[in-house]
């Protein structure tokens, strides 16, 4: 007699969840677009890097003309403000106990971030949500897409802020020292 429908769908749910195991992440990255959005996604990784006494990698990529030309050579202020950027959420991290630090790259988006995922061993990758709009939100779901099919990892885009968050220290956003920093 034929399996039906029914036995067949209980015999593969048994074979995934004796599959199933839990995963271990020794390096979460966070992809940033050094925007205000950009809090929903470190509020994610930060606390499963916390989770998983994971290293957290916070991932830029310059995407202007300097950086698209000139690459890591080139030394313009975008670069310079991004490299500021990632710097100081780095150390306000660190001051929160999580091990992190910043990453920055130069060129397309969507390729670069999955050459991140590689050349940094990154265990998980956690996606921002960008703040631009219809379009750009477009733009991002590409960006996001291109990303999830190449890196060799999971990718877990996050979700835009949908209810009262903490946000990220108004002092780290605009590069000022936090408390008991020089």
């Amino acid at each position: 007699m034929a399996p039906t429908a029914e036995s067949a769908g209980r015999a593969t749910a048994r074979d995934v969840a004796a599959r199933i195991s839990e995963p271990v992440y020794r390096r979460i990255a966070v992809a940033l677009d050094h925007s205000p959005s950009d809090n929903v996604a470190l509020e994610h990784a930060a606390a499963l890097a916390r989770l998983h006494g994971s290293e957290l990698i916070l991932i830029h990529v310059v995407e202007g003309v300097g950086g698209q030309l000139h690459g890591s050579e080139s030394r313009d202020q975008e670069g310079q403000g991004d490299q500021a950027y990632l710097e100081q959420l780095a150390r306000a991290l660190r001051q929160s106990g999580a091990a992190a630090r910043g990453v920055l790259r130069f060129g397309n988006p969507a390729p670069e971030l999955s050459r991140a995922v590689a050349d940094e061993g990154i265990d998980l990758l956690v996606l921002g949500s960008h703040g631009h709009g219809k379009i750009g939100d477009w733009l991002f779901c590409e960006t996001a897409g291109t990303v999830r099919h190449a890196a060799q990892v999971p990718c877990w885009p996050s979700a835009r802020q949908i209810g009262p968050r903490r946000a990220i220290p108004e002092a780290a956003q605009k590069g000022a020292p936090l408390s008991g920093e020089r």
